[in-house]
């Protein structure tokens, strides 16, 4: 049906510009982390910062959204989340609110089990590959023009642009996910 054709393409968009915000920033991140005198150790951390929240929270959230049977909810929390980091990021002026802003973006991603589910819930179990196939493929899209964005963005107009550009762009994602 049309209006089914319409709900895969906007989940299917707003999958791809949930990952490219999530991305835009990742390229310049430690440059932007040492103009902040962050230390080669900070940086690290920084950096781990992102898939550290995750382990720590990828696994009890997808747990709790099938306890709860809504997955919606924790994709727009994670689009805001996005949101919330990629404005943290640009503001931040030290390399501890780096660190946070960056953990917030991994709970941002965290949101990314929930939001395969509901992507997938659009088709039968027949086309679970297809679906992963589609999945990955936005997912890596977003991610590679996101970073070759990010980065001309940064050359261009400093660091904050690309942090900026991450937050505003979790804005059609949250839109398209609603």
């Amino acid at each position: 049906s049309r209006e089914r054709t319409l709900s895969i393409a906007s989940a299917a968009f707003a999958i791809f510009v949930f990952w490219t915000s999530l991305y835009t920033y990742v390229p310049i991140l430690p440059t932007h982390a040492r103009a902040l005198n962050a230390t080669d150790d900070q940086i690290g951390l920084i950096l781990a910062a992102y898939g550290l929240t995750q382990l720590f929270f990828r696994l009890p959230l997808g747990l709790l959204s099938d306890r709860l049977g809504r997955k919606k909810p924790f994709a727009l929390v994670g689009v805001l989340l996005v949101t919330l980091s990629g404005a943290g990021l640009a503001l931040a002026r030290t390399p501890t609110t780096l660190f946070v802003f960056r953990a917030v973006s991994g709970g941002a991603a965290t949101a990314w089990v929930t939001i395969t589910v509901l992507y997938n819930s659009h088709f039968s179990i027949e086309h679970a590959v297809r679906t992963s196939g589609q999945l990955n493929f936005l997912s890596a899209l977003g991610q590679i023009l996101a970073m070759a964005g990010g980065g001309l963005l940064a050359e261009r107009w400093g660091a904050d642009a690309a942090f900026w550009a991450s937050a505003v762009l979790s804005i059609p994602a949250f839109v398209a996910f609603s």
